[in-house]
């Protein structure tokens, strides 16, 4: 007679594995070295991003809002929180056109604004200080300047507030 044996529940998906290409590879042992990863940590890191719809611009930044809570899935955690915050100030302004400018100072603003409640700064360059696009301290963002509307950067404070936080 056999004992039926009970499945153990794993919290943890299978791996995923795939075969990069010598393209694909040199460019994540390139991102992986930059920031002293782990190829399979960078990997995660990199997928974890893409679909967040953030990119690698932002990692450093995530990197230190996840070192600021620790724990496991932290890296994961933060960019589902900034792209969750991204999607409800979309909600809320839904008839505002907001450029890719506007995007980007949102989620270091929301960065910010995430280091600060725990009494920490922003210590990560600006990725685009080098160039003519990106956050700067005197941009005025165009919706502001036709509609008399202002969006940015009191869109993360009118998100909390109709969100009851």
């Amino acid at each position: 007679m056999t004992i039926a044996r009970k499945k153990k529940s794993s919290k943890q998906a299978p791996p995923i594995q795939f075969r990069p290409g010598v393209e694909l590879e040199q460019l994540v042992r390139g991102f992986a070295s930059k920031y002293d990863l782990k190829m399979n940590e960078c990997c995660k890191a990199l997928i974890t991003l893409a679909v967040t719809e953030l990119d690698i611009r932002f990692y450093p930044f995530v990197r230190e809002m996840a070192d600021a809570i620790g724990g496991a899935n932290s890296f994961v955690r933060c960019c589902v929180y900034l792209r969750t915050a991204w999607q409800t100030a979309i909600r809320l302004h839904s008839t505002v056109h907001i450029s890719e400018e506007q995007r980007i100072e949102f989620i270091v603003s929301t960065v910010a604004a995430f280091l600060a409640e725990r009494g920490l700064a922003i210590r990560s360059p600006n990725p685009w200080a080098d160039t003519t696009f990106g956050p700067s301290e005197s941009a005025t963002p165009a919706n502001e300047k036709t509609t008399g509307r202002t969006l940015y950067p009191n869109i993360v404070d009118e998100a909390r507030r109709q969100l009851g936080y």
